[in-house]
């Protein structure tokens, strides 16, 4: 769990953690150079499932995920933010799924907004994370553990540096997301994806890419610019035309399940698709 300055949310964060039904953890507290109270906080608790760990100064959350990655041992790593609150089962659930599934290198789950009933439902199988993810990120980055420890958040995405390192890892190994709400998320204008939200762009756009180039599509900038802000464009022809092109690339050089893919372009033409 990094934090930089998140002591207004943080107490219910790790008390949820600590309230977990399953309990042969540790929680590793990466303070990335706060200047509030959130040493004295985490300080304050005297389980000892719980380390410490300090960055020194502020250098972001990249930088704090993989000071916390290097200080790693368990078999499973499991993924929460500071300023969100996850269900008791959590742990639970994810683990008994990762034991029972011995391919799944990476388990996600849904989520709901925190004290309200709206849900984030995400894809659930491998192949349709898969094809989802050529469009946007599908996976929950604080819901997420992921088996072993072997992998690093690349810096040369700030601020989707989950994104580029799900597109990087699902081709090594099957993904999935439960799909029960075991995640509160907490939504306020204070939250990194909020501030550094063109940063975000930016980065997002660099990995689409990635990820067409992989595939193997000829695409142009502005075809490039059209798949990164395609939800400014449903119901143009500029994106029926687009999405056709992905279609019979896929179907001419099979890349993805083409089923998959073929539901995620039907979903976003009709405006259903789902953004995180």
């Amino acid at each position: 769990m990094p934090v930089y300055n998140g002591a207004l949310h943080l107490r219910p964060a790790i008390d949820s953690v600590l309230a977990q039904t399953y309990s042969q953890f540790e929680l590793l507290l990466i303070d990335d150079g706060s200047t509030d109270d959130t040493l004295a906080i985490t300080r304050s608790y005297q389980d000892p499932r719980i380390r410490i760990i300090e960055t020194g100064d502020h250098s972001g959350i990249t930088h704090a995920l993989n000071t916390g990655l290097r200080h790693t041992s368990g078999a499973y790593i499991a993924r929460m933010d500071a300023d969100d609150v996850c269900s008791a089962v959590r742990l639970e659930r994810q683990i008994a799924f990762m034991e029972s599934h011995r391919d799944i290198l990476l388990c996600g789950t849904n989520m709901q907004l925190l004290n309200s009933t709206r849900r984030v439902t995400l894809p659930t199988e491998h192949e349709d994370i898969r094809a989802h993810l050529l469009f946007s990120n599908c996976i929950s980055h604080p819901t997420v553990m992921i088996r072993g420890h072997d992998f690093s958040f690349p810096a040369a995405y700030p601020n989707a540096e989950d994104y580029a390192l799900w597109a990087t890892m699902v081709e090594t190994g099957k993904f999935h997301n439960l799909p029960e709400p075991l995640y509160s998320w907490r939504i306020h204008d204070a939250q990194v994806s909020t501030v550094k939200y063109d940063i975000g762009r930016a980065s997002g756009k660099a990995i689409h890419r990635m990820l067409l180039t992989r595939f193997g599509v000829s695409f142009s900038e502005d075809e490039l610019s059209l798949h990164t802000s395609f939800q400014q464009h449903i119901g143009t022809s500029a994106l029926d035309a687009w999405l056709d092109k992905l279609l019979a690339h896929n179907l001419a050089n099979p890349y993805y399940a083409h089923a998959a893919l073929s539901e995620v372009t039907d979903n976003i033409r009709n405006g259903r698709y789902v953004l995180l």
